[in-house]
């Protein structure tokens, strides 16, 4: 019984020719010789990590503070938070405050310790 083939899923955006190296079919090599505009050759390659005992999932965000209007990458371990929402923080600095969620971040940052979620900056403040 002869291997299977894996489907080829057409691309528009990574078309061979470009000066870019594409991921190759053994998943761990970048060369412009694998560039074939499949969805594979987009990829980015195995990701590996180990996240700590007992977390299943970290999620970064941009913050700012409420108050003072500084910003700070950081994340939460198992959980969500939506961006637009004011919570009342506990950061792993040792600061606490009003802080609006900005956007889904990609950089690590300061561990979200606790969070109380508020209407809006103002609520929080009063509240705090």
């Amino acid at each position: 019984m002869g291997r299977k083939k894996k489907p080829y899923y057409p691309s528009k955006v990574n078309r061979s020719g470009g000066r870019r190296g594409c991921l190759c079919p053994d998943g761990r090599t970048y060369s412009i010789k694998c560039c074939d505009g499949s969805l594979h050759a987009q990829g980015i390659g195995d990701i590996t990590g180990t996240l700590p005992s007992g977390v299943s999932f970290i999620v970064s965000y941009r913050i700012r503070n409420c108050e003072d209007g500084h910003e700070h990458n950081a994340y939460t371990e198992d959980r969500v938070l939506p961006v637009g929402n004011v919570y009342y923080m506990e950061l792993s600095n040792g600061h606490t405050g009003c802080y609006e969620i900005l956007r889904k971040n990609g950089g690590k940052g300061l561990k979200i310790t606790n969070e109380v979620l508020y209407d809006d900056c103002a609520d929080c403040i009063s509240n705090n």
